[in-house]
C-alpha cells in the first residue's frame, strides 16, 4: 500500500470476551524510542541463536498481532518455563487444567490471600525493555482458582508457526501497548498505553 509506517494499540481481552475491536492506524507520529525487532531473554540464558535472524533465514523474532500467545521454540521455552516454575514453587501445579487447556505452567491459587507472580521483561537489542503487565502473560482460568502462563511452544497447543521464526511475540502479550512500525527505517516503537 506504500505506507512508510503504521501503528496499533490492542485492547485488553480475556478468554471469555473476545468481541472488542481496535483500530489500525496507517500513518502516525513516530515514537522516540525505537529498536530493531530482536529481543533477549529476561535474566535467563536463552541461546543467542534463537534471538537473531541467521544467515539461513531461520531464527529471530517476529511481532504478530494475528498469533494469540507468544511462541518460543522448545529450547527457549524450557529455559523461561523452568525459571517461572522455580519462582512459583510455593504454588501447586494444576496438571488437570494444563491437560484441559493445552497451556503449560498452570498453578492452583485457591485459598491464597495474595498472589506473587514473576515479572516478564523483553529486552530488545539497543537497550529498550518491554516490561509486561502480569495480565499479558498470566491468565485466570475457570473459577479464578487457577492461573496459567500464556507463553507457548511446540506440543503445548496446536499452532501454525511461520517458517523460520523461533520467537513470535503474540497479541496477548501486546495488550495495552501502542506499537508503531517504521518500515522505512526498520524500527519498532512501543509504549504502555490503555488502549480504547
Amino acid at each position: 500500500m506504500g505506507f512508510k509506517k503504521f501503528s496499533y494499540c490492542l485492547l485488553s481481552h480475556r478468554f471469555d470476551d473476545m468481541t472488542a475491536s481496535c483500530n489500525l492506524v496507517l500513518a502516525g507520529i513516530l515514537l522516540r524510542a525505537f529498536t530493531k525487532n530482536h529481543r533477549r531473554g529476561r535474566r535467563v540464558k536463552v541461546p543467542y541463536r534463537f534471538l537473531v535472524l541467521g544467515s539461513d533465514g531461520h531464527g529471530g523474532t517476529i511481532i504478530d498481532s494475528g498469533t494469540t500467545f507468544t511462541f518460543l521454540e522448545i529450547e527457549a521455552f524450557e529455559v523461561v518455563a523452568q525459571e517461572f516454575e522455580m519462582q512459583m514453587a510455593h504454588y501447586r501445579r494444576a496438571a488437570n487444567v494444563e491437560n484441559q487447556s493445552g497451556l503449560r505452567l498452570c498453578f492452583n491459587i485457591s485459598g491464597e490471600k495474595s498472589l506473587l507472580l514473576p515479572e516478564l521483561v523483553f529486552h530488545f537489542k539497543g537497550g529498550e525493555k518491554m516490561a509486561l503487565p502480569v495480565a499479558d502473560y498470566f491468565s485466570f482460568l475457570g473459577d479464578s482458582s487457577t492461573v496459567c502462563m500464556t507463553l507457548v511452544t511446540d506440543g503445548v497447543v496446536e499452532l501454525e508457526i511461520a517458517v523460520g521464526s523461533l520467537i513470535i511475540l503474540g497479541n496477548f502479550q501486546q495488550q495495552n501497548f501502542y506499537l508503531e512500525y517504521d518500515l522505512e527505517n526498520e524500527r519498532l516503537g512501543f509504549r504502555k498505553q490503555i488502549c480504547k
